[in-house]
C-alpha cells in the first residue's frame, strides 16, 4: 500500500472524528450548565453577564457536526475520483451513514449520558472557560448567520418579529430537556407554565364570584356581623350598607382584632378602609403591579359599568401558579365544607347535598334522594323551612341543628350546621 494514501486514510477518519468528538464535548458542557445553574454566578465571571452561554455551546456543536460531514465527504471525493460513479454513491452512503452514528454516538448520546452523571464532580471553571473561548468565536458567526437571514427577508419584504409565544416556547423546551434530564421537577415545570399563563388570565377568571363572597352590612347588628366573620374563616371583608353596590369599605380581620384587643370594642364603621376596585378584564400579571404598587393583597372586581362582580387576592394570583393551596380547618375531600374548632361546619349552601350529607354524617334515604326535590344543602334547607329564611334563623332536623349564617338577596349562601346531642334513655324506675 502507498504510504501516502495510508496516511489520507488515517486523516480521513482521524479530523472528522476529532471534529466530532469537541461537538460532543460541547453538548456535555451544554447538559452541565443545564444541571449546575445554580452555579451560572461562576460561569458569567469568564464569559460576561450579557452571553448567552447554552445557546453557544449549541451553535457550535452544530457547527463543528456540519464541518466534520463536510471535511469526510469532501476527503472521499478526493480519494475517490477515479472510481465509477456508481462505486462513488455506494461510498457515499456508506460514509453518511457512519458519520450519522459517530455524531449520534460520540456527539450526542455519551456526551449527553456523561455530563448528567458526571455533572457533579466536573469543574465549572474549566467549563466556563470552554464556554468562554466558544463564545468568542461562535458568537460572530452567529450574528452574521442572523445577519444574512435579516438581509434576504427584507429583500423578500418580510420582517421576523420574535413573538412572545416563541420565546414561551423556547422557555418551555428548555423545561422538557431539564425535566427528562433530572434538573427540573415535574412541580417546576407547572409552575413555570403557570407563570407564563399569567398574562393570558384576567382578574374575572381568577376572583371569588360575588354570590360566594362573605359581605358585612352596616345595616346589620355588630353580632350578626361578628358571627359571619367568625364562621367564614376570612381575612378580608367587603362592607356594605343596605345594598351591595353601595360598598363602604374594606375590613381586614387582623386590624379588627387589633382595635378589639386594645380598646375592648370596636365598630366596623371606625375600622373601614377604601377599597381597591379593579377592572375585570385586567389581566394577572397587571393585577401583581397594583398589588405591589398599592401595597394591597386584596381587590374588588368590577365591570364596565362599575358593578362588583367578585373579589380577588394575591393568594388567587398563587394559586393559578402553583395550584389549590389548603386552607385551615379545610376537609381536603370537601373543600367548601370548613371544620370548626367547637365541631360544627361552616356549608357553602350551594354544595350538592347528596356530597354535604356524606362529609357530616347526615342520614338520608335512597328514596328521597331519588325523589330529586333538591339537589343543593340550600335546597334541602329550604324544602324543610318551606320559606325563604332570614339570616340568624334556626332550624333542627335529622339530628342536626341548621343556621342561616348569610343570605345573597333570596338565595342561601352560608349555613352553620351542628350536631344535636344524643338524649340519655332513662332507664324504668329510675327517679327524675
Amino acid at each position: 500500500m502507498n504510504p501516502d494514501a495510508s496516511v489520507d486514510y488515517v486523516l480521513i477518519l482521524l479530523l472528522p472524528l476529532g471534529l466530532i468528538l469537541l461537538g460532543g464535548l460541547c453538548v456535555m458542557a451544554d447538559v452541565v450548565l443545564l444541571k449546575r445553574r445554580g452555579d451560572a454566578d461562576s460561569v458569567s465571571s469568564f464569559i460576561g453577564s450579557g452571553s448567552r452561554p447554552r445557546p453557544g455551546l449549541r451553535l457550535a456543536s452544530v457547527f463543528l457536526f456540519t464541518i466534520a460531514t463536510a471535511v469526510s465527504t469532501r476527503d472521499l471525493l478526493i480519494l475517490l475520483r477515479e472510481t465509477s460513479t456508481l462505486m462513488l454513491s455506494v461510498w457515499m452512503g456508506i460514509v453518511a451513514t457512519g458519520i450519522s452514528f459517530l455524531i449520534l454516538l460520540f456527539g450526542i448520546l455519551l456526551p449527553r449520558a456523561l455530563g448528567e452523571t458526571l455533572h457533579e464532580s466536573l469543574p465549572i471553571r474549566a467549563i466556563a472557560k470552554l464556554t468562554h473561548w466558544l463564545t468568542v468565536w461562535v458568537d460572530p458567526l452567529a450574528e452574521l448567520g442572523w445577519g444574512a437571514v435579516t438581509a434576504v427577508l427584507a429583500l423578500l419584504h418580510l420582517d421576523r418579529k420574535r413573538t412572545a409565544e416563541e420565546s414561551e416556547d423556547e422557555v418551555l423546551q428548555i423545561m422538557d430537556e431539564g425535566l427528562e434530564s433530572g434538573a427540573f421537577d415535574p412541580m417546576e415545570k407547572e409552575m413555570v407554565e403557570g407563570v407564563l399563563d399569567l398574562d393570558e388570565q384576567s382578574a374575572a377568571e381568577l376572583m371569588t364570584p360575588r354570590s360566594r363572597v362573605t359581605w358585612l352590612d352596616l345595616e346589620d347588628l355588630d353580632e350578626v356581623n361578628w358571627r359571619r366573620i367568625a364562621g367564614a374563616g376570612h381575612s378580608d371583608y367587603p362592607v356594605f350598607q343596605g345594598t351591595h353596590d353601595n360598598i363602604m369599605g374594606m375590613v381586614d380581620v387582623k386590624s379588627l382584632w387589633a382595635n378589639v384587643s386594645m380598646t375592648g370594642g370596636v365598630r366596623l364603621a371606625d375600622v373601614l378602609t377604601p377599597p381597591l376596585f379593579v377592572p375585570a378584564t385586567m389581566t394577572a400579571t397587571r393585577l401583581i403591579e397594583e398589588f405591589r404598587n398599592v401595597r394591597r393583597h386584596v381587590a374588588l372586581v368590577v365591570d364596565e359599568f362599575g358593578v362588583v362582580e367578585g373579589m380577588v387576592t394575591l393568594k388567587d394570583v398563587v394559586e393559578a401558579i402553583v395550584g389549590r393551596l389548603p386552607e385551615r380547618g379545610v376537609r381536603q375531600q370537601y373543600p367548601e365544607i370548613i371544620t370548626r374548632e367547637d365541631g360544627s361546619w361552616l356549608v357553602d349552601a350551594q354544595l350538592d347535598f347528596a356530597e354535604t350529607a356524606t362529609a357530616i354524617g347526615l342520614v338520608f334515604s335512597k328514596e328521597e334522594l331519588e325523589a330529586n326535590r333538591y339537589q343543593t344543602i340550600g335546597g334541602y334547607v329550604l324544602h324543610h323551612l318551606g320559606h325563604i329564611p332570614i339570616e340568624g334563623e334556626k332550624f333542627k332536623q335529622d339530628g342536626f341543628r341548621f343556621e342561616i349564617v348569610d343570605m345573597d338577596r333570596q338565595r342561601i349562601d352560608k349555613l352553620l350546621v351542628s350536631r344535636l346531642p344524643i338524649p340519655t334513655p332513662t332507664l324504668p324506675g329510675s327517679s327524675k
